[in-house]
């Protein structure tokens, strides 16, 4: 009977506080470089930008062929030495507090501005990670570079007219509130655009309809024009995403992505120079731990009560980032082979 009793304490533990450890890349990063590019191969796949792409792809351009499989482009990959990072998103999952915008019987007005409200608030306590963020940019830089390749700084991106002129408002990402018990938010480095290739390779509705794929051709020879005016051989896009939940003693449990809620730690998606296409993508597969020591007390994790500025993990995070991303661009070079 106490046996019984006990594993129903375990798995509601495990359903209700997060008890399971994340894995983590501590030990991967200090094997030889056959042992990283095996773990780097499999825990990154394509993302889900190149699935939509790969569809258009093998569709000729003028239409859309079903369950299409993308591929990396490793002829094209071989001509990649120097790009430019155009665009880098953090988004932040955090578990423990509940929170409504525009809930109730109210006016459309009041809604609005609540949901407003709500907005900046999250936009705010975002704000602590930016110099953690900036270093995550500045972290998958040093990694291409480190493998050969050449990086246009960020600057010479930001004062660039071509960059300065890119609309991509359907792009913007919005702060968004609670939702089933996590709210997110999320920030750019280095005041970059936020311009996510998910959205960029987007099928329209109207698929089947005749000439529906334009939207997403114009699109992707916009990337093209922009690694071309740049003076690189490539653009990249990158997305990530990080969870924070609390186990019952209070031990944070910090890691990137989410399986609940189908987000991928990383997303890198790569735009070429030579023609309009994704020819590389890496899409790391969710949940990959953060070794933190972060602590509350265990009242304040049972109840939620657990308020911390984000900038508390901000070292974990950048830590854990520079190990993948060197083991995501370790994959590049091999899929260019």
């Amino acid at each position: 009977m106490k046996t019984v009793l006990y594993s129903i304490i375990f798995l509601g533990c495990l359903l209700f506080f997060g008890c399971a450890t994340l894995p983590t890349v501590t030990e991967v990063v200090k094997s030889p470089d056959k042992e990283k590019i095996t773990f780097a191969q499999q825990n990154f796949t394509y993302t889900i930008a190149h699935k939509q792409w790969a569809t258009i792809e093998e569709g000729g351009g003028k239409t859309v062929k079903a369950m299409a499989k993308p591929k990396n482009d490793a002829v094209g990959l071989k001509k990649v030495k120097k790009v430019a990072i155009v665009a880098f998103d953090v988004t932040v999952y955090r578990k423990g507090e509940k929170r409504e915008a525009g809930t109730g019987i109210v006016s459309g007005i009041v809604a609005v501005a609540d949901a407003f409200a709500e907005q900046a608030r999250v936009r705010k306590e975002m704000l602590p990670l930016q110099d953690f963020v900036n270093q995550m940019y500045a972290g998958l830089q040093k990694s291409f570079e480190n493998h050969g390749y050449t990086v246009l700084p960020v600057e010479k991106i930001a004062a660039s007219n071509a960059y300065k002129n890119l609309e991509y408002k359907e792009e913007e990402k919005k702060v968004k509130g609670a939702a089933a018990g996590w709210w997110k938010g999320s920030i750019e480095a280095n005041n970059l655009k936020s311009i996510e290739a998910v959205k960029v390779t987007k099928i329209p509705f109207a698929i089947g309809k005749e000439g529906t794929v334009d939207a997403v051709i114009t699109k992707v020879t916009q990337m093209q024009s922009l690694a071309k005016a740049l003076g690189v051989d490539a653009v990249v896009l990158v997305d990530n995403n990080a969870a924070l939940q609390w186990n019952f003693t209070g031990q944070a449990k910090l890691g990137y992505g989410l399986k609940v809620k189908g987000a991928p730690g990383i997303n890198i998606d790569i735009f070429s120079a030579d023609r309009p296409g994704l020819i590389w993508s890496a899409s790391l597969k969710p949940e990959i731990g953060c070794p933190t020591k972060i602590k509350a007390s265990p009242i304040d994790a049972i109840m939620k009560w657990i308020s911390l500025s984000l900038d508390k993990f901000g070292p974990d995070l950048v830590t854990t980032y520079l190990d993948l991303t060197d083991l995501a661009v370790l994959k590049m070079v091999d899929d260019s082979k």
